[in-house]
């Protein structure tokens, strides 16, 4: 059996908080209110110039527009999330954006 285990998110508690709520609402099915939030966690992330909150919640936002089929909006989400990561090299958020990749297939 493989097992694939994710480190934990190394964001301020602030934006914690904010990804947390976020994360909640989505797994509810509520993903208008979802992307209302990881909007809100994005802002805050560029606020306070948290590289890796901004392409986490950029992720999120992508994948909330997706579940609401705003597939455009979502793979432009997804994208910038993807470039992001690659230009910090933030290995493991570029891994958790291969999906961003099936866009252009």
């Amino acid at each position: 059996m493989i097992s694939i285990e994710a480190h934990p998110l190394l964001l301020p508690p602030a934006l914690m908080s904010i990804y947390e709520d976020a994360k909640i609402t989505y797994t509810t099915g509520n993903h208008e209110e979802a992307l209302n939030i990881n909007e809100r966690l994005h802002e805050a992330a560029i606020r306070t110039e948290c590289v890796l909150g901004q392409i986490v919640s950029k992720r999120f936002i992508g994948l909330c527009q997706y579940r609401l089929s705003r597939l455009q909006a979502s793979q432009a989400s997804l994208n910038a999330a993807l470039a992001l990561a690659k230009e910090h090299g933030e290995l493991e958020q570029q891994i958790l954006g291969l999906p961003a990749n099936l866009w252009a297939a």
